[in-house]
């Protein structure tokens, strides 16, 4: 049994701004390599930082997803999409990602598929 990857909201409503042509590529780079993963890691890059805490990125062209792996649980959770030059801005990111991951220490948004 793979890792599942399930969506936070702020996610979801980033891809939904975001050319279609765009949103298909990563949504295949997606499934084609950590949906029923057995191990994320090879696929990504921790991010170093105390803002990112034990976070991971993904590249996916110019594009880059920001995550959370929940080892115990066997899910990634997708908790940011941008653009490379945008993505890791200190004000963006500091706050959302720290924000965003830290409501899922005790529980995690469902799956979109």
């Amino acid at each position: 049994m793979g890792f599942r990857i399930e969506y936070d909201e702020v996610a979801v409503r980033q891809l939904e701004k975001m050319d279609s042509s765009v949103v298909k590529q990563i949504i295949a780079w997606l499934d084609e390599r950590l949906n029923n993963c057995s191990n994320p890691l090879l696929w990504g890059k921790a991010l170093k930082g105390n803002r990112f805490g034990n976070n991971w990125c993904y590249r996916v062209g110019d594009y880059r997803i920001l995550s959370t792996i929940q080892d115990d649980k066997l899910i990634i959770v997708v908790v940011e999409f941008g653009h490379r030059k945008e993505v890791y801005q200190k004000n963006k990111v500091g706050v959302c990602m720290a924000n965003q991951l830290s409501k899922y220490s005790s529980h995690v948004m469902g799956l979109i598929y």
